[in-house]
């Protein structure tokens, strides 16, 4: 019955082995051959201040471009088998992102929001009527 069992725990052993390198293989052959582009910073559609940190999955470095625009010297490879960058200077609304690497194509449209400005109130300090921010600082 040892004997038996032995060989049962070894076969297990093995098959959690191949199976374990299977998948190792199958997410390493996916992230070698998938192309995707997502927004780090915010969501796409809530892109403030003109600027996102975008991660590209692709097996090389990325051609990027943002309307007729090239981006890609802002990637730069990650410890994860990306490419991250900084786009800077999006225009409010909608804009184009698109990436190409390894013959394939994804693209993304981050829409930039214009900065939110403080409204100024009306405060008052030691009987003095005098304008602040909305953080009640004077201005």
């Amino acid at each position: 019955m040892n004997q038996n069992n032995a060989r049962l725990m070894a076969s297990f052993a093995v098959v959690c082995g191949v199976l374990a390198g299977s998948t190792t293989w199958s997410e390493k052959g996916w992230a070698q051959t998938a192309l995707s582009v997502e927004v780090l910073s915010s969501r796409p559609d809530l892109v403030t201040g003109g600027d996102a940190l975008v991660r590209i999955i692709a097996p090389e470095a990325p051609q990027v471009t943002v309307g007729a625009g090239d981006v890609s010297a802002a990637f730069r490879p990650d410890q994860k088998g990306g490419w991250i960058g900084l786009i800077e200077g999006l225009k409010d609304g909608g804009n184009q992102l698109i990436a190409k690497a390894g013959g394939k194509e994804a693209s993304l449209r981050p829409t930039s929001q214009p900065p939110r400005r403080a409204k100024a109130r009306t405060v008052r300090a030691s009987g003095a009527r005098r304008r602040a921010s909305s953080t009640g600082r004077p201005i």
